[in-house]
């Protein structure tokens, strides 16, 4: 505990300017003491309290929040990182860096999630929010999309495997797939119903040379965030009601681009 008489005269030290020299306790007849500025009235018994100037700093450690109950807000956020080994000819680790980032801000404008490029870096498996690998995937050349034989795997993707890329297609058409594979990374499954959706086998050939999210799939991620990393979100008055009911299946969709198989 600190004495009534020092925490007053802490208390003054503070108020004082800085030009003061001093502060005198004064002492009555009673014993009551007075801290102040001017000397003591005639009959008080005087000292004088020396003001210091070595006082210590003020500690640097970040305050400690002392309101209970209060839980910061969760953050949606993923890194990636691209490894160019294996990056087939007709490509440039430039050019793909640019379209990585070009499809982090198509997902970015209108999903609630913090999506950041890391640089190049070695694949690192499984993957985690804060580093997930697009790497190439040389075994894809001999691959058969498992729904339909008769068609390959241009990529895959996800939270814990990260983007692997078939070495095998234009450089022209990489931003597609990279839009698309990152909309798995985000949580969305294929939507083949909707044929303005990123996510969709049967979109439409003007729309793949824009990939930019449909209003559909941004409200998907953002239904994804909630769940995956607890972002609180409420669609807009005009965003498009979810789709109720099952969805095409892969084997479907490709069946229309391709036609039925013969038995």
């Amino acid at each position: 505990m600190v004495p009534d008489a020092l925490r007053i005269a802490l208390l003054l030290l503070v108020a004082m300017p800085a030009a003061a020299q001093g502060v005198f306790r004064c002492q009555d007849a009673a014993g009551k003491v007075a801290y102040q500025s001017q000397p003591c009235a005639v009959g008080s018994r005087e000292s004088q309290l020396r003001l210091r100037n070595d006082a210590p700093e003020a500690p640097t450690q970040p305050r400690v929040s002392q309101w209970k109950g209060f839980t910061p807000p969760r953050v949606a956020a993923i890194t990636f990182y691209y490894d160019p080994a294996e990056e087939p000819v007709g490509f440039s680790s430039e050019r793909m860096e640019a379209d990585i980032r070009a499809a982090m801000a198509a997902w970015s404008a209108g999903c609630d999630v913090r999506l950041a490029y890391g640089g190049r870096r070695p694949a690192r498996l499984p993957a985690t929010p804060d580093h997930v690998p697009i790497r190439w995937a040389p075994e894809y050349m001999q691959l058969a999309h498992p729904a339909d034989g008769r068609s390959g795997i241009a990529g895959t993707g996800s939270l814990t495997s990260g983007i692997a890329l078939k070495p095998r297609f234009h450089e022209s058409n990489m931003l597609s797939v990279l839009v698309h594979e990152m909309g798995h990374v985000l949580g969305l499954p294929h939507n083949h119903d909707d044929r303005q959706s990123v996510m969709s086998y049967l979109r439409d050939d003007a729309l793949r040379r824009n990939p930019q999210p449909s209003a559909g799939d941004l409200r998907d991620c953002n239904e994804s965030m909630k769940t995956l990393f607890g972002i609180e979100y409420r669609a807009p008055v005009d965003a498009p009601p979810p789709r109720v009911g099952p969805r095409m299946t892969d084997g479907e969709a490709l069946e229309r681009l391709r036609g039925s198989r013969r038995p």
